[in-house]
């Protein structure tokens, strides 16, 4: 492992061989806490979506998703208060499993959108090189 100082910032205590070291940082998915999810997600290596049975898909849930799209950063699904779906909503088996079913398919759509917006954007990217390729002499095109 990798010694380190004093105060915590930056400590990495010795970590016995075949073992991980896991640090959470936990931030809030409210639209109020933006930015530090935004700087979370920039300093993690994955990510625990969780998201609440009840509630759903929130619009917030779509922005911290993106966020992490966009650093490359490998989210999971965690989906919280399973329990309120009979103890509260009292839904029969095959309700609550539609329920969930429902909430992964609508990241699943999610995701889906962010992965077909970034291949249109990399063809975009691709058919521009390839004009500005083919309309100078040389085939250079300085960029």
């Amino acid at each position: 492992g990798v010694g380190g100082g004093g105060d915590g910032d930056g400590y990495v205590e010795n970590v016995p061989p075949g073992f991980l070291r896991v640090n959470l940082i936990d931030s809030p998915g409210h639209v109020d806490f933006c930015s530090e999810v935004s700087a979370a997600v920039r300093l993690s290596d994955g990510a625990l979506l969780v998201v609440d049975a009840v509630e759903g898909v929130c619009a917030q849930t779509h922005a911290v998703l993106k966020q992490a799209w966009d650093e490359r950063v490998q989210p999971v699904l965690v989906i919280n208060k399973v329990d309120r779906l009979a103890a509260e909503l009292q839904l029969s088996p095959l309700d609550a499993w539609m329920t969930l079913k429902n909430i992964v398919e609508e990241l699943n759509a999610v995701a889906g959108h962010f992965f077909a917006a970034e291949t249109i954007r990399c063809d975009e990217r691709k058919a521009e090189r390839a004009a500005r390729g083919v309309g100078t002499a040389g085939g250079g095109g300085g960029g």
